[in-house]
């Protein structure tokens, strides 16, 4: 599903937006993420709601591969935005994408939990975005959302990039019961102004 933003970059000047009774600040957010807001566009909102007070910036949001629960921290090299729940399950994600930096791709490290016969290590932000390589990043995928649905996804994102349009995507992960690994991805992109808004099912 695909729409037009009808909301203005105007109405985010200040750094914040309110809506269906929550009050984000965006732009807090993206600067703490060496964004400065003023230079580019934001995205409305994460679906997920934000505690902003505190956001890990020094890479000690991860713990011998176990990630800290309920805080937000930024990983990669371009410093994309995460947060965790009650268990330390990532359970959003939200990015001003760029084009990575390195040349080469850089292997993975760690093994995400649950992961069930089949499944990769999935990024949330690719690595040709300068996704982080760590467990801070990384999910349990099935081979096919890896491979299939997902890269679909991302390779609309890189060519949009490559054509120098802004590109923003914002990511709720879903879980049953304890587990670590994700029934599904609520995700919401914006490409120059327009935005699509898809669920991935982990299967």
């Amino acid at each position: 599903m695909s729409h037009r933003a009808n909301r203005k970059e105007s109405e985010c000047a200040d750094g914040v937006y309110t809506g269906g009774g929550t009050q984000l600040g965006l732009v807090d957010l993206f600067r703490a993420a060496g964004y400065n807001g003023k230079n580019s566009k934001l995205p409305y909102k994460h679906a997920g709601g934000w505690d902003n007070s505190v956001i890990i910036s020094d890479g000690t949001q991860l713990n011998k591969g176990i990630l800290k629960p309920n805080c937000s921290y930024v990983a990669g090299e371009n410093n994309y935005i995460y947060k965790t729940d009650e268990l330390g399950r990532q359970c959003g994600a939200t990015a001003c994408l760029q084009l990575k930096k390195h040349d080469k791709r850089k292997g993975n490290v760690g093994k995400p939990a649950d992961k069930l016969p089949g499944d990769e290590a999935g990024h949330l932000f690719a690595d040709m975005f300068g996704g982080s390589r760590f467990l801070d990043n990384l999910v349990a995928q099935s081979f096919n959302v890896n491979r299939s649905e997902y890269r679909k996804m991302e390779n609309i994102w890189q060519r949009a990039l490559k054509d120098g349009k802004p590109v923003y995507a914002d990511i709720d992960l879903n879980y049953e019961g304890n587990s670590f690994r994700p029934t599904s991805f609520d995700i919401t992109y914006y490409i120059d102004g327009e935005y699509t808004m898809l669920r991935i099912y982990n299967e």
